[in-house]
């Protein structure tokens, strides 16, 4: 998945605490200057710098992905249907109708979410 929307809202959750750049960089055990790059959208993060995000700001990880979780779920969701269309097609062995079952559950649980996020 490409990234398209910059991540500056790391930047304002952490400007609302009143908590520093240098303070979060340190904490996080990186330079500022690389987490100012973070912040503008200009790196992309590693997961462990959102988790920080999470744990010190007690930002929801669905806030801190708002802008790939619909994205992520949609993606997921084609991606699933066209899996489920190929093992259709395949239906060489037994397995195959226990990961028919599987996946059909994958892409309920996927709706189930979808759903919420609309809304």
């Amino acid at each position: 998945m490409q990234k398209r929307h910059p991540l500056n809202y790391l930047k304002t959750f952490r400007e609302r605490t009143g908590f520093l750049l240098q303070d979060m960089a340190n904490l996080i055990g990186m330079h500022s200057g690389n987490l100012s790059k973070i912040e503008t959208g200009t790196v992309t993060p590693s997961i462990e710098v959102m988790l920080a995000y999470h744990l010190i700001l007690k930002i929801p990880l669905e806030r801190l992905f708002k802008n790939h979780f619909k994205e992520s779920l949609q993606e997921l969701l084609l991606r699933s249907e066209a899996l489920k269309q190929e093992l259709i097609a395949e239906k060489k062995s037994k397995t195959i109708y226990k990961r028919l079952d599987l996946l059909k559950i994958i892409i309920d649980r996927i709706k189930d979410i979808q759903t919420v996020y609309e809304n």
